[in-house]
């Protein structure tokens, strides 16, 4: 436990290349962009689904023009 916290690891800095500035920018771009993709996938099933099995649609599903949308207060 006497190590300083920049003594913890061993890391031998001799194998990178910092000349090196090449980017993974398209390979980042391509998984965000099929993340949101499958995300927005998902949500468009579960509204459908739900709306399917409630017969209904409503206020946390993102649909407020839906015909069957209706604000009561009582």
């Amino acid at each position: 436990m006497g190590q300083s916290p920049t003594q913890l690891y061993n890391i031998d800095i001799s194998q990178f290349d910092f000349g090196d500035h090449s980017t993974n920018k398209g390979a980042i771009l391509k998984v965000t962009i099929t993340s949101i993709i499958l995300v927005s996938l998902v949500v468009v099933v579960r509204a459908l689904v739900r709306a399917y099995i409630v017969r209904r649609v409503f206020l946390d599903d993102g649909m407020w023009h839906h015909e069957s949308f209706k604000f009561t207060c009582s």
